[in-house]
């Protein structure tokens, strides 16, 4: 992942929503709602705004797919989820020395590659490392499994890996390791 938490969840509640087949307003409702979350866990404030949202979502067709925690819980740990939904991880890719492989599923809704991998090759890019390797797979949801949509109802369905995924970990595996792999 190349984007935020938060953003990589926006990201996730658009896909959800919109692979579901909800409305463009509804998508965007929970998109508001969301951010809304997001906002009163930096700031600190408007917990009442936050409050009356979270009314209102109770009965929206889209609720189930915002995983909200109680407010209560919000509250008592805001230090650490703020640090949590926080976190930008182009800094730490900027920063890795050792040899990465990073795989893409072409049809993840969790962490979809148009938004994550051009960020994560300029990270790479940036760095003083020399052994990067970047592969999408196009037909590959975020498990790397082998779908047509990458719809979360296809998860049920779903039962072969990505044709090339095993064989992509292993190459690059035993181009690193040698004959080290096989002991």
């Amino acid at each position: 992942m190349s984007v935020s938490v938060t953003q990589q969840d926006l990201d996730r509640i658009e896909h959800t929503l919109r692979s579901a087949g909800f409305p463009e307003h509804q998508v965007q409702d929970a998109l508001t709602h969301k951010r809304l979350f997001f906002d009163v866990l930096e700031t600190g404030a408007n917990w009442d705004k936050l409050e009356a949202s979270i009314k209102r979502a109770e009965n929206a067709p889209w609720n189930q797919s915002i995983f909200l925690p109680p407010l209560e819980r919000v509250k008592q740990r805001r230090n650490f989820l703020q640090q949590f939904w926080g976190y930008d991880p182009i800094h730490d890719l900027e920063r890795v020395t050792c040899p990465v492989l990073a795989i893409f599923g072409g049809m993840d809704t969790i962490v979809p590659p148009e938004k994550n991998l051009a960020l994560m090759e300029e990270a790479f890019l940036r760095s003083a490392n020399p052994d990067w390797t970047i592969k999408v797979f196009p037909d590959g949801d975020h498990t790397m499994g082998a779908v047509s949509s990458g719809a979360l109802s296809e998860i049920p369905y779903k039962s072969n890996l990505v044709p090339g995924y095993l064989d992509t970990l292993a190459d690059w595996l035993h181009t690193r390791l040698g004959t080290q792999l096989l002991t």
